[in-house]
């Protein structure tokens, strides 16, 4: 088991991104790939600045993802459209939780191009097509 920390200090809030790889140089070895997320596994957490413990999904980070390409950051057009697409009331939960995160840290911690990038599409397929889940792979 790997874990990579890096800590980023703002005025704001402090970030605390954790990066968890199961047995990577083994997995790599195999030829196999790490398994995709389900959902539930952190995608990161950090503290605000009264140092409380804030955690963010694969879940969160899809709408998030699908908040700010497709929705040009308007949680109210998410929660919107959340009404049209499976497991609406749980998606409209994140789509809140996130929106008043957002407003009391003055802004959500950026999301890296790459992860972006790597994410873009399953973070549609998730809101378009799948339900929340708390399920984790890894």
């Amino acid at each position: 088991l790997f874990c990579i920390s890096l800590m980023v200090q703002s005025d704001r809030y402090i970030i605390v991104c954790v990066f968890i790889l199961y047995e990577a140089e083994e997995i790599m070895l195999k030829g196999e790939t790490v398994p995709r997320p389900l959902g539930g596994e952190i995608y990161e957490e950090f503290q605000d600045k009264n140092g409380n413990r804030i955690v963010l999904t694969y879940n969160d980070l899809w709408l998030l993802i699908v908040c700010q390409t497709s929705m040009d950051g308007d949680w109210a057009r998410v929660r919107e459209a959340a009404g049209m697409v499976p497991d609406p009331t749980r998606k409209r939960e994140l789509a809140n939780r996130l929106w008043k995160l957002e407003q009391e840290l003055d802004g959500l911690p950026p999301i890296p191009d790459k992860i972006q990038k790597i994410n873009l599409h399953r973070a549609h397929n998730w809101f378009n097509q799948r339900t929340v889940s708390t399920a984790k792979s890894f």
